[in-house]
């Protein structure tokens, strides 16, 4: 039976629909399980995603170093971006867009920096981006993503539901006011995506909570598997949702969420 997808906020999830979804998912576990990967992921590491809008490369990064990897895995590259930036320690996160990977980075002091990256050669190093408009916040920062347009940065930790859309001219950003989501703070505690028309959250309960581009909470929806959310979103161009584990490998039981 088709998994229904049209439930209105609310909503109770019906038990074969749950089972007809979670059926799904151990099928796509089952597949790619046994997917091969030539190169092992960095184990044991708390890793931060933004999106990709090219459906061959993925990018990751924690404290350092940070990484690009083919998601046929065939291939991963690493570098540490102190030899970009000497004083920049904390990474905020990283997204690809246009052919290049763009990293936020703070220097535990008061000051953020944006570079970007060839994604096909990380070796020849970044370059600092300049920011127009609004300035980049001093603290620490939390994601950066992109809804393959532009740029959304949270640029703020302890304000992770307060965003800047950054329109990309090549080494220059030009950052628009903040932007205020309404469901707050907490939820989104682990991660954020747009595709430009609505902006989403991932809460620490489990919960998407689902924004127009001005901040306004329109839905808030449970994820299939909500006891297990507690993983960063990562979202792409092509309207995927996904949840990427502290381990740094993909969960299938994380990528599914109804009715946004």
């Amino acid at each position: 039976m088709p998994l229904k997808t049209d439930y209105a906020s609310g909503d109770t999830l019906p038990a074969a629909d749950l089972n007809t979804a979670n059926t799904q998912i151990n099928a796509n576990e089952a597949e790619i399980a046994t997917l091969p990967l030539a190169v092992p992921l960095p184990s044991a590491m708390l890793s931060t995603f933004g999106g990709s809008d090219d459906a061959g490369y993925i990018c990751m990064c924690s404290d350092t170093p940070f990484y690009i990897i083919k998601t046929d895995g065939s291939e991963m590259q690493e570098r540490d971006i102190s030899a970009d930036w000497a004083a920049g320690s904390i990474m905020g996160g990283c997204c690809i867009l246009g052919g290049y990977m763009y990293l936020i980075v703070w220097n535990e002091i008061a000051e953020q920096r944006i570079y970007r990256y060839d994604m096909t050669n990380l070796a020849a190093g970044g370059t600092q981006m300049t920011i127009a408009g609004t300035a980049l916040h001093t603290g620490e920062p939390k994601y950066i993503i992109t809804d393959g347009t532009d740029l959304f940065i949270h640029d703020d930790n302890l304000n992770k539901h307060v965003y800047k859309r950054a329109v990309v001219l090549g080494t220059t950003l030009t950052l628009d006011a903040a932007v205020t989501c309404a469901a707050g703070n907490v939820s989104f505690s682990y991660g954020a995506f747009t595709d430009g028309i609505k902006y989403y959250g991932a809460a620490n309960t489990g919960f998407i909570k689902r924004h127009d581009m001005a901040g306004t909470l329109e839905a808030t929806k449970p994820l299939v598997n909500s006891a297990t959310c507690k993983t960063v979103l990562l979202g792409t161009q092509h309207k995927t949702l996904a949840t990427i584990s502290g381990m740094g490998l993909i969960n299938p039981r994380d990528l599914a969420f109804l009715a946004l």
